[in-house]
């Protein structure tokens, strides 16, 4: 039993040349690590099925082909986010009594929405489809940015949370 134990316990980790070390969360069933995306470390979530080792090779593939494109990718995910986002933006800059910027003289842009993003994480679901999570920059008062795509058809949504 304690054999069988141990083996339970053991972490798997998986070695790649461009995405680093990622760590299996056996009780979450997905891979944790590290990536350098556009000059910075982000955090990586790979979605696995723990009994299909091929789902674990997917998600690898897909996180790898955003890196290996990821100036393509940067400007695909925060063009889609501003043009979804920027006039919910300056709706929430209308209601935002603490700032000196008024939206009707002074409006965030798209251009400005999106290089205010901050990219924190990707997760890739076992399916192939991504999300891209970015910090706000207070635009939504601390909430966070999503952008959901897959590879085949680029972004789909963009949204706030928190």
């Amino acid at each position: 039993m304690e054999e069988i134990w141990a083996g339970y316990i053991k972490p798997v980790v998986m070695e790649d040349e461009l995405l680093g070390t990622l760590t299996l969360d056996k009780e979450m069933s997905f891979f944790t690590g590290t990536c350098q995306w556009m000059g910075k470390e982000i955090h990586i979530s790979l979605d696995v099925d723990m009994e299909k080792k091929a789902s674990w090779t997917r998600v690898r593939n897909v996180m790898k082909k955003l890196i290996e494109d990821q100036q393509i990718w940067d400007k695909s995910l925060r063009d889609f986010a501003a043009q979804k986002l920027t006039s919910l933006a300056n709706d929430w800059l209308a209601d935002n009594n603490q700032t000196d910027r008024n939206p009707e003289k002074d409006p965030i842009t798209e251009d400005e929405f999106g290089k205010r993003l901050i990219l924190t994480e990707f997760t890739v679901s076992p399916g192939g489809r991504f999300t891209a999570w970015y910090e706000d920059d207070d635009m939504f008062w601390g909430h966070v940015v999503i952008v959901e795509a897959t590879l085949k058809k680029g972004p789909i949504s963009a949204d706030i949370q928190g």
